[in-house]
């Protein structure tokens, strides 16, 4: 079997360093050394002495794998931000819901303008994970979460995508984009066993009831996660 690799074709790369890295025994620490590489026999190259790993060179390696962050303008709505994740809260409103056509019993709620509680969002740049919020107003890392009522997400707050057109980045000025992404495709199915709503109808009562309300969104009926906004990142980190 024979692979041939392809990198940045046209333009000429050239080996820089070399890294070790070394765990500890119970594997829950790291530490790493950077090497030159020098000449080696028959046209090999080899590790020279071990340096320190420097935070210029962590900024010029994450540079050029494409991950250094932006200098971005924070916002009160952003709550975290890593390489690979921003997570945001988008405060209470009325929105717009749009409903598969196979689901009857919604069809009258579909294309009409109804309340939603406190959303919080996480994003990458292939992933969408949303909670929700009873109270009306930023979370701090300890604020517990609920499930939000919507349909095609997963009991870990995953969004099913589906064919949702998905931003091109998770960077903090696509916020509004990934928000709009959700709520502008259908929902159209319930994903796994999870519980959606304590509403006596399930989730699909619950926004049948709540169509062309001007009411506040009925924070009675959010089902507990048994997450904190802080374990519910952190989840999302390790799903990514």
């Amino acid at each position: 079997m024979t692979a041939d690799v392809l990198i940045d074709q046209g333009n000429a790369r050239r080996p820089w360093k070399g890294v070790t890295v070394y765990l500890s025994g119970d594997g829950t620490s790291a530490y790493a050394t950077a090497h030159d590489l020098v000449p080696g026999p028959r046209g090999t190259v080899e590790f020279g002495p071990a340096e320190p790993v420097t935070d210029s060179f962590l900024r010029t390696l994450a540079g050029g794998l494409g991950t250094e962050i932006p200098l971005d303008f924070l916002p009160d709505t952003v709550l975290y931000r890593t390489g690979e994740l921003l997570a945001w809260w988008v405060p209470a409103q009325r929105r717009t819901m749009f409903f598969s056509e196979h689901l009857a019993q919604l069809q009258p709620a579909s294309g009409r303008l109804a309340p939603h509680p406190a959303l919080v969002f996480v994003a990458s740049r292939t992933h969408l994970w949303v909670r929700a919020l009873k109270r009306n107003q930023r979370p701090t890392r300890d604020t517990r979460l609920h499930v939000a009522p919507y349909m095609n997400t997963y009991a870990n707050g995953g969004v099913c995508l589906g064919t949702m057109p998905l931003p091109r980045s998770a960077g903090v000025t696509a916020t509004g984009q990934w928000v709009d992404a959700f709520f502008n495709s259908s929902f159209t199915h319930l994903v796994g066993a999870s519980r959606l709503s304590t509403h006596p109808q399930g989730v699909a009562g619950l926004w049948a009831e709540l169509a062309g309300s001007k009411k506040q969104f009925p924070v009675r009926y959010l089902a507990e996660s048994h997450q904190t906004l802080h374990t519910f990142v952190r989840s999302c980190q390790r799903t990514n």
